[in-house]
């Protein structure tokens, strides 16, 4: 048992540095696309009369007159300390700027999460348990259109049909900052079925494939052959067995979301972290630029790695070490 799992705590050691040296390479990559943009943010923010002198202490006070490596060796510790630095643009913390969008954002991914979830189960168990069925084709191309389309061409659907045609919720989000609880519930609505949508084929596929495989297992045909009800077989072998399978698939495709916040964030003006890397791109607000984006790939490594460890604590063969 303690080689079982001293083997396991390896491989998780393994992931967990390769997450760090990922970590290191995003970074790095995000430090030089801002150091390498073609806009100045010194004449973005002075204008382009700026004497040279205005532009060399502009560049002196915001650290931008440092070469790359002395630049990125600043930054990064700095942001490991916790100093995220100031807003080119309008000299304002960048932690007040980017904290309270990072919250929304991550309220929106739950929410979406928690959409998706339940219907990809339904509809992977439906489908799992009734192979090659009418019931199991239908669903398998619904799914299969829904997959075809990126998430702006879902937003835009969805947009066009409950807020220009039906009117019944906002075709903007901006009113999550402000009103009502239920005025700011609706500007979450669209988003999170967007992004809930986005997931949900591949999900459901993924989870169709483990429910076949455990539906046709020898234990569950034996549990059949003995006349053992179908809800104490689907609550009581299908859904641990298949929850066990599908768990890593369920924690990626919310790595997933967040990759998806960005676009679907500026589709419907939605006042999160996406919406203010896109701002912070097409200002050239560097030290916002950078903090975005840096947060958005972290999380998605966070959660890849997450995804890892828990199928090692699942998987009693990769603990063993077995291939």
């Amino acid at each position: 048992m303690r080689k079982e799992y001293r083997t396991g705590l390896v491989y998780i050691g393994k992931r967990l540095l390769l997450a760090v040296v990922t970590l290191v390479i995003i970074s790095i990559v995000i430090y030089v696309a801002t150091f390498v943009v073609p806009a100045d943010p010194a004449k973005v923010w002075l204008g382009r009369y700026a004497s040279p002198y205005q532009i060399r202490v502009f560049n002196r006070e915001n650290g931008l007159d440092q070469s790359a490596l002395a630049g990125y060796m600043t930054w990064a510790s700095h942001f490991l300390t916790g100093n995220l630095g100031k807003s080119i643009i309008t000299q304002a913390p960048v932690s007040t700027i980017v904290l309270p969008r990072l919250e929304r954002t991550m309220l929106l991914a739950t929410l979406a999460f928690l959409l998706a979830v339940p219907v990809a189960f339904f509809l992977g168990i439906i489908t799992g348990t009734r192979p090659g069925s009418r019931l199991d084709r239908i669903i398998s191309v619904q799914i299969l259109g829904i997959a075809a389309f990126p998430e702006f061409v879902i937003a835009v659907i969805l947009a066009t049909i409950f807020a220009i045609y039906l009117k019944v919720l906002p075709v903007s989000s901006s009113q999550v900052l402000y009103g009502s609880f239920s005025a700011q519930l609706e500007g979450y609505v669209l988003p999170a079925a967007t992004l809930a949508l986005a997931i949900i084929p591949h999900m459901t596929r993924q989870i169709r494939v483990a429910v076949r495989e455990v539906h046709e297992s020898p234990f569950l045909r034996a549990a059949r052959l003995r006349g053992l009800q179908p809800r104490v077989m689907l609550i009581g072998h299908l859904l641990p067995s298949v929850g066990a399978r599908v768990v890593n698939v369920v924690a990626l495709n919310f790595a997933e979301l967040l990759a998806g916040v960005v676009v679907v964030e500026t589709v419907f003006a939605f006042p999160g972290i996406g919406q203010e890397l896109i701002q912070a791109i097409s200002s050239n607000d560097v030290a916002v630029m950078q903090t975005c984006a840096i947060i958005i790939g972290g999380a998605y490594v966070a959660l890849n790695f997450l995804a890892d460890a828990i199928v090692v604590a699942l998987n009693p063969r990769l603990r063993r070490g077995d291939s």
